[in-house]
């Protein structure tokens, strides 16, 4: 399985609050991510979902600051 194919199937968490997130961007912006994006989405996928799900509501910081322009991107997919 490639890389994209494999994050993509890692977006799909089973918990409806994450999916809102997760899915639009799979879908919608996945595709257009370079080699260091797909390396930080990698690494946020790997979060346990309360974790995620908490830097995305902004109740949490992430643990990386790198990482906020594509938690944004994750954020912002729901949009589209």
């Amino acid at each position: 399985m490639t890389t994209v194919s494999r994050l993509r199937w890692a977006c799909r968490r089973g918990k409806h609050e994450l999916d809102f997130f997760l899915e639009p961007f799979a879908r919608h912006r996945l595709p257009a991510l370079g080699p260091a994006d797909l390396a930080v989405l990698e690494r946020i996928l790997a979060l346990e979902d309360d974790d995620l799900y908490a830097i995305l509501m902004h109740q949490a910081p992430a643990p990386v600051s790198g990482w906020e322009p594509l938690l944004r991107q994750m954020r912002d997919a729901v949009r589209v």
